[in-house]
């Protein structure tokens, strides 16, 4: 199933005082930017060098997921509870055929929405 997402928005930047309240940098450290290209390469095929580690925090995005004739409208906050398809699969039956992946649902509370641009 190919997804495409419209109508990206971000609401509500956060200010330096919540920033420090929450413990949030405007600068990624080494892991986390290494994760962030990692996400860039394997969910947007996008495999051009990162150069910028800064990030802007937001209280909420809202976007459109489009697939076929159907579309449904998405709005997530700071500090929602969300399901996450979680990959389990057991490393030695790693497979190119996402149908022979082993998943679980699990839970995850949003504790930041940030905004990166890769250049």
């Amino acid at each position: 199933m190919t997804e495409n997402y419209i109508n990206l928005c971000v609401q509500s930047p956060l200010k330096k005082c919540d920033l420090k309240k929450d413990d949030l940098e405007t600068f990624l450290n080494d892991n986390l930017f290494a994760e962030l290209g990692q996400a860039y390469e394997e969910d947007l095929n996008n495999i051009e060098h990162l150069t910028s580690h800064k990030v802007k925090y937001y209280k909420s995005i809202s976007y459109t997921i489009v697939d076929k004739d159907e579309q449904v409208n998405i709005k997530l906050n700071v500090g929602d509870v969300v399901n996450v398809l979680e990959d389990i699969t057991p490393l030695g039956n790693i497979s190119q055929d996402a149908t022979d992946m082993v998943t679980r649902v699990s839970y995850a509370r949003i504790r930041a929405i940030i905004l990166h641009q890769k250049a």
